[in-house]
């Protein structure tokens, strides 16, 4: 049974309410801002972070709005990670004039800016069309239509990869309802150089196919052969049980496929690569069904299922680290639950349910669709992973920070909750030499977090930023007197030669000092005693 960790907070006419699972640390969001839309009814959101377009190290993101009235255009905006600032508002695309899908593509033009594709799979009577354009200057780089009326190019979109092995990603495009030779609406896929905008590869749904290309994604490279691989799903396939392919970006083979368990399972709803997870070398693939709500994970190796989960399955993607384990994770999502949209956030190393977001609306009589998601690497500094969320009827995007108690942000073993986690609490989860237990040094900061800064570990009257060479003798610091031959620096001078007593500032003695003096005193008459006896 899940349980609240947090409490709602208000974000406007929205609440955001942080569920998390058992077992595994608990993540928790808090808003970073918010991008008001619309409010169409019924309108649906492209969000994606789109990369880096200024060179501050930090990603940018779009939104692309899809209005439910079919004769609107959509628009793109493009926002500064940083600032949320619209660095490109309200572009239109002249060739596809909607936007189904908003898909980043990494440099293709080898410009240094990040390039993108958009489709619609409406366009010239349902032909579909796909453009990919330049981030630089949003032209026009590539474009595709489908063969035929109805043929609707463009209704899955995806990167691809790199495919061929040119260093360059490429783009797989589905185009589900083209007629094949055997089947009508059997379906099939076009893969297209990012280099070039030629064809590589061309696959058809075959025997069956029934709307093979709904739903294309890139995998990762899921045999280790060093070319990403891509995947296509057919939901309408076996009954409706739905059908997922996963093939070679070498040579277009099939290496796996896997079939919904039961009729209109419509398997397939969603797919994507998550990377490693498991760490044999090979990347893993997330599949969703919205109609039973279940989302699987499976091997790149062998094709196993790794994990099932149930209570999700409307979309599903691979996402950067967020519990901050070295692997990368997944999120799936649903756009209602019953009644309420919501992500929820897994590990890909465990695969243990990190948290669930759940957007509520607080009128009863609001009803939203979430209809995208991504990450956005860490766009406000706070050294935790950035989440996009396209929800067109609660007030449109929301960018959240996304922060996972007993991560060690900074890898040095501590987390700040402490025993929550199974350690002492670290003061500061950014700074690796800070941590309890630490060496004190000279910085203004509480190094070994026991609420002191630069402490005088030994009692003398000295810390190491007076002077004191060794914290764990009182009868050593600045003011004592040197003991000849016994090669020890009393008074840290970094002579070891015998020295006199040198006056503090202000020309007295504290009682530290002062009794500190008299105990090396001692110490140098006991060791001549101790010679002239012998």
């Amino acid at each position: 049974m899940k349980a609240y960790l947090i409490s709602k907070m208000a974000l406007a006419t929205a609440a955001l309410v942080v569920l998390g699972g058992a077992v595994d640390a608990h993540a928790q969001a808090s808003v970073i801002r918010i991008h008001p839309g619309p409010g169409y009814i019924n309108n649906r959101l492209s969000v994606a972070a789109m990369g880096d377009y200024d060179g501050d190290g930090l990603t940018e993101y779009g939104i692309a709005t899809l209005p439910f009235n079919g004769s609107t255009a959509s628009t793109l905006t493009i926002h500064d990670g940083a600032t949320g600032v619209a660095v490109v508002s309200g572009f239109v695309d002249s060739y596809t004039s909607r936007i189904e899908h908003l898909v980043p593509l990494g440099d293709i033009d080898g410009d240094a800016i990040s390039d993108f594709a958009v489709s619609n799979s409406d366009a010239n009577g349902s032909r579909g069309r796909v453009a990919v354009r330049s981030g630089a200057d949003l032209s026009l780089l590539y474009s595709y239509e489908g063969a035929a009326s109805g043929d609707g190019l463009g209704q899955g979109l995806d990167d691809a990869g790199d495919v061929d092995g040119d260093g360059v990603d490429d783009i797989v495009a589905g185009e589900p309802y083209h007629d094949g030779p055997i089947d009508a609406n059997m379906g099939r896929i076009w893969v297209y150089s990012g280099a070039t905008g030629a064809v590589l590869h061309l696959i058809d749904g075959g025997p069956g196919g029934t709307s093979f290309g709904e739903v294309v994604a890139g995998v990762g490279d899921v045999n280790n052969d060093g070319f990403a691989d891509f995947a296509a799903g057919a939901r309408q396939a076996v009954g409706y049980a739905g059908r997922v392919r996963v093939f070679s970006g070498a040579d277009g083979s099939i290496l796996h496929e896997w079939i919904g368990d039961n009729p209109s399972q419509v398997f397939g709803t969603c797919i994507d690569g998550i990377g490693d997870a498991n760490g044999d070398g090979y990347g893993e693939v997330v599949v969703g069904s919205f109609n039973y709500g279940i989302t699987k994970v499976f091997s790149g190796a062998d094709g196993s299922e790794l994990y099932l989960y149930g209570s999700q399955g409307w979309g599903c993607r691979g996402i950067e680290d967020v519990s901050g384990d070295g692997v990368a994770d997944f999120v799936t999502w649903v756009e209602q639950e019953p009644a309420y949209p919501s992500v929820s956030i897994y590990s890909g190393a465990s695969g243990l349910l990190l948290a669930t977001l759940v957007f509520q609306p607080e009128s009863s009589t609001t009803v939203s669709d979430l209809s995208g998601v991504d990450t956005l690497g860490d766009v406000n500094k706070d050294r935790h992973i950035d989440l996009i969320v396209g929800l067109p009827e609660i007030n449109a995007t929301r960018v959240l920070s996304l922060f996972t108690p007993c991560s060690d942000v900074d890898g040095d073993g501590f987390a700040p909750e402490g025993g929550a986690c199974g350690v002492p609490a670290d003061c500061d989860d950014v700074r690796d030499y800070n941590f309890p237990g630490a060496n004190e040094i000279c910085d203004t900061l509480d190094n070994n977090c026991d609420g002191q800064v630069d402490e005088d570990a030994d009692g003398d009257g000295y810390d190491p930023c007076g002077g004191d060479c060794d914290e764990l003798d009182p009868l050593i610091h600045p003011y004592t007197v040197e003991i000849p031959g016994n090669a020890i620096d009393e008074n840290c001078n970094g002579s070891l030669s015998c020295g006199t007593v040198p006056s503090p500032l202000g020309g007295s003695l504290n009682a530290a000092t002062a009794a500190s003096i008299g105990l090396s005193f001692l110490a140098f008459a006991t060791l001549a005693i101790r010679r002239r006896r012998r």
